[in-house]
């Protein structure tokens, strides 16, 4: 993994005068999931799936293979203690594998008062954290004018038995926990993420506790996904940034939340999206069932 400790350095001045107050803690730190009811669950499990999935089925969906470090920059101390714990939490119940709390950072939360010049700031400097991004890419995430903007830099490639391939194409040490060989309706080579960053306008944030900050924080790091096609009521607590002032926001994660990112970190190795999202819509249905 490559380190992202100077541009995370960077970060902590640009962003530490994010807000000027902490935000309200949690009742407690347990993944309290949230249910919701619906009749036709089956296909409005896989409208959720395939909204937060736009990823071609002759692709992949990618994830970690490597221990998640989460840090969070921006802001005050004991509540940026309270979202890490929260995030390390989450990303351990999610993928069974969290790194020792003094960590290399692979997952960092930022919180700024002006995402705008942040990110133009960010992007003067480019340090590690858009490793590998074209102009274009990087053009299109400065320009992002959602409150929050987030993505995943690419890691090395991993070949069907978990061994790195190097950009040359040359294999190298053994990284994965599986050892399974590519077939016909596999992939030969997979990607990972090497490092996620989000970054959160701190004017979004009033009126959320750390747990909805750090769940929040969580999915879209663990996960390549887009919230903006979410229906307004979608029992997801990605909704709780952008919701409307009056309306009701999941308190956490949500089964529907839950599952998406256990499927998607439980799934086999080498599997093409269409089949991922079956995995991932599955696991769904069966959190979301276990919980009415």
């Amino acid at each position: 993994m490559r380190s992202i400790l100077p541009a995370a350095a960077a970060l902590a001045c640009l962003s530490a005068p994010a807000i000027a107050q902490d935000i309200r803690p949690p009742a407690d730190d347990d993944i309290a999931i949230v249910v919701t009811g619906n009749r036709d669950i089956k296909k409005t499990i896989r409208q959720f799936v395939d909204t937060l999935t736009r990823s071609p089925g002759t692709r992949q969906l990618a994830r970690f293979e490597q221990r998640i470090c989460p840090r969070v920059f921006g802001l005050r101390a004991p509540a940026a203690a309270k979202v890490t714990t929260r995030m390390r939490l989450v990303s351990a119940a999610v993928t069974r594998d969290v790194a020792p709390e003094k960590c290399v950072p692979n997952v960092m939360l930022v919180v700024t008062r002006d995402k705008a010049a942040f990110m133009r700031e960010v992007a003067r400097g480019r340090d590690n954290l858009f490793d590998g991004m074209s102009g274009n890419k990087i053009r299109s995430l400065v320009r992002d004018q959602s409150p929050v903007t987030a993505w995943q830099v690419m890691g090395a490639s991993l070949a069907a038995d978990g061994r790195v391939i190097s950009e040359e194409g040359t294999l190298g040490f053994q990284t994965n926990r599986t050892t399974e060989a590519s077939t016909r309706i596999r992939p030969a080579v997979r990607q990972q993420f090497d490092f996620a960053v989000v970054v959160v306008d701190a004017r979004v944030i009033d009126g959320l506790n750390t747990t909805q900050l750090a769940d929040y924080a969580t999915m879209r790091a663990l996960a390549s996904l887009d919230p903006s096609a979410l229906a307004a009521d979608a029992p997801s607590i990605l909704r709780a940034i952008d919701a409307p002032a009056d309306a009701e926001v999941p308190l956490s994660l949500t089964a529907w939340d839950y599952g998406f990112l256990r499927g998607l970190y439980k799934t086999q190795t080498n599997l093409y999206a269409t089949q991922q999202r079956s995995v991932i819509a599955r696991e769904v249905e069966k959190k979301v069932v276990a919980e009415r």
